[in-house]
């Protein structure tokens, strides 16, 4: 799969966000409408991130979040994540049998992070990143 380079955004009071993004999107992605969302593992800082995903991808997308696997179009897990000096996280997008349909990821760096709450801004971003795959998956891109 080829991988686009790195893309730098600006945000106000954070520093800035590198979003990585795969290249072509698999058309399936913009006919999500279900996804469970599930951490790579409880114990880290994946779970977090995972339950406010959960919370919010219907606010961003039209995507709800499903109780079981067996519900799901599309299942989430969000893996690597890191709350720590240099905040990241990424998110898998795999359907039920095991294709993998897409995998983003977003990392923040700034010199006031230190302290701050950085889970829900992380997965914001993560969903953020989910939507416009959506658009390009939808636009054929």
């Amino acid at each position: 799969m080829k991988t686009l380079p790195a893309i730098i955004l600006a945000v106000a009071g954070v520093g800035a966000v590198a979003v990585h993004a795969t290249g072509t999107v698999d058309p399936r992605l913009a006919t999500i409408r279900k996804a469970f969302i599930a951490a790579a593992d409880d114990l880290s800082d994946d779970k977090p991130i995972a339950v406010c995903v959960a919370d919010r991808i219907s606010r961003q997308t039209p995507i709800e979040s499903v109780r079981t696997k067996d519900e799901a179009d599309i299942i989430l897990t969000v893996t690597g994540s890191s709350l720590g000096k240099h905040p990241l996280a990424r998110l898998n997008a795999v359907l039920p049998d095991g294709t993998q349909l897409w995998e983003g990821g977003t990392k923040t760096r700034g010199f006031n992070l230190v302290g701050r709450n950085m889970t829900c801004p992380l997965a914001e971003d993560l969903i953020s990143n989910l939507k416009d795959a959506m658009k390009k998956a939808r636009d054929g891109k």
